[in-house]
């Protein structure tokens, strides 16, 4: 048996905490592994986030959704997502923190099991994209900004127009480098269930 649309709404309102959705709070976590529940680290989840010593802590997550979940039919199955409506950031790296392709949410700044994990996804611009490569990019994934929407749509025709698109690749991870002010941009951060 599934979730109701309505209950799977409600179940992510309360992974992301706050927000006038419920009372707890969730704090986000970034993983440089990819999180399995029988791996170990992070209370069994195979979770390895920066050092504390690099300036990283978890964000808090109130107030970065205040969009209502969406839901969409995809074969056959009923997605339900919401995605985070303002950039999340977290504090200056003082040194390289490497690459991190993952995330999981908290309860806890510090300890605890997480409540959910995911991976983090980065779209770049695909700057190879020609008419003779073009079903070949459609068939590995390449998307378009659609300004309408806030989001990057994936391509599933083969349609090719260059003078109206710029065409992204899905690059997943975010290399953390020292000085920047890592953050997660609008949208990108997408918690879903069915």
């Amino acid at each position: 048996m599934a979730l109701t649309i309505n209950t799977a709404k409600l179940l992510l309102k309360q992974i992301v905490g706050g927000q006038g959705f419920s009372s707890s709070t969730s704090w986000l976590a970034l993983s440089s592994t990819k999180p399995d529940p029988s791996g170990s680290g992070a209370q069994g989840y195979n979770i390895t986030e920066p050092s504390a010593s690099t300036s990283y802590n978890r964000v808090q997550l109130n107030g970065y959704f205040t969009d209502e979940p969406t839901d969409e039919l995809i074969d056959d199955v009923y997605t339900v997502s919401i995605k985070n409506s303002t950039e999340i950031h977290f504090p200056e790296a003082l040194q390289d923190w490497g690459v991190y392709k993952y995330f999981a949410i908290y309860e806890s700044k510090t300890s605890g099991t997480p409540k959910y994990v995911g991976e983090l996804l980065k779209f770049t611009q695909d700057t190879e994209v020609t008419a003779e490569n073009y079903a070949a990019k459609v068939a590995a994934g390449l998307y378009y900004f659609d300004a309408s929407e806030g989001d990057y749509v994936k391509i599933t025709t083969e349609e090719y127009n260059p003078q109206t698109k710029y065409y992204y690749k899905d690059d997943t991870g975010i290399d953390i480098l020292e000085g920047t002010v890592p953050l997660v941009r609008k949208g990108y951060l997408k918690i879903s269930v069915q």
